[in-house]
């Protein structure tokens, strides 16, 4: 499962990527919302124990 959330979300920011735009910051409290590259720089969240989920 995680596997295809990150393929899914990588190719999303390539799409982007694609049209433009230069993505400068990924944010996500999930390693799937970070991993894949297509933007300069990455912030971990806390997940606050799955609040955030």
């Amino acid at each position: 499962l995680f596997a295809e959330v990150s393929a899914y979300k990588t190719e999303q920011r390539a799409k982007i990527e694609g049209k433009g735009y230069t993505i400068i910051a990924n944010i996500g409290n999930n390693t799937t919302d970070l991993v894949g590259g297509h933007a300069e720089r990455t912030f971990k969240l806390p997940d606050y124990g799955g609040k955030l989920s």
